[in-house]
């Protein structure tokens, strides 16, 4: 009796572990992927930021250029 007590036991320990190993590794898949859209995100915003921010220096460039044309 006493040894199937001690078999459970361990089994439930074992149970427990892999359980915990599971959970363990599937927390910092989720963190790992979080961190990767989060930087992925960062990047794909600061580049639409800096594309618009190009793309507006350029039409002023271009308007100054046709304004000075114009007045010549």
């Amino acid at each position: 009796m006493a040894e199937l007590d001690a078999r459970s036991l361990r089994a439930e320990v074992l149970s427990n572990a892999e359980k915990t190993i599971r959970c363990q590794i599937r927390t910092q898949i989720t963190h790992k992927w979080f961190v990767a859209t989060r930087k992925a995100s960062i990047l794909v915003l600061s580049a639409w930021l800096h594309g618009g921010w190009l793309k507006n220096c350029m039409n002023t460039t271009t308007r100054e250029k046709g304004v000075a044309a114009i007045k010549i």
